[in-house]
């Protein structure tokens, strides 16, 4: 699986990350596998944009994380989809375009959540 594979490269790389890698699954929507996964420091998500029918769930569990985020996908769909799911984090991300990785089709955003009043 997924997380498998994950969790295989942080042992792999523990000497590097002080013990505070870890690996949390998380069913896009579920506000008990976003709960299990706190606290944490950041989220990375890879190839999540591919299906505008789980942008809703996706943004909702970005949000009730509230934690700053990198998301990385290769575009496969007319650009107004993918923009249909950044604005669901609107107002409460600042949105960052890092632009596109080099010598590759993917596109990678830094999310920081904004500050609460």
């Amino acid at each position: 699986t997924t997380c498998t594979l994950l969790q295989a490269n942080i042992d792999r790389n523990a000497h590097l990350l002080d013990n505070r890698a870890r690996v949390a699954r998380l069913v896009w929507g579920n506000d008990q596998d976003a709960n299990n996964a706190k606290p944490l420091d950041i989220v990375i998500a890879s190839d999540v944009l591919y299906n505008p029918d789980y942008y809703k769930d996706l943004a909702h569990s970005i949000h009730y994380l509230d934690a700053p985020a990198i998301i990385a996908y290769q575009p496969r769909l007319p650009a107004h989809k993918e923009t249909t799911f950044f604005d669901l984090l609107q107002p409460d991300f600042q949105l960052d375009y890092s632009g596109p990785i080099p010598d590759s089709p993917c596109q990678v955003y830094h999310l920081q959540p904004r500050k609460r009043k």
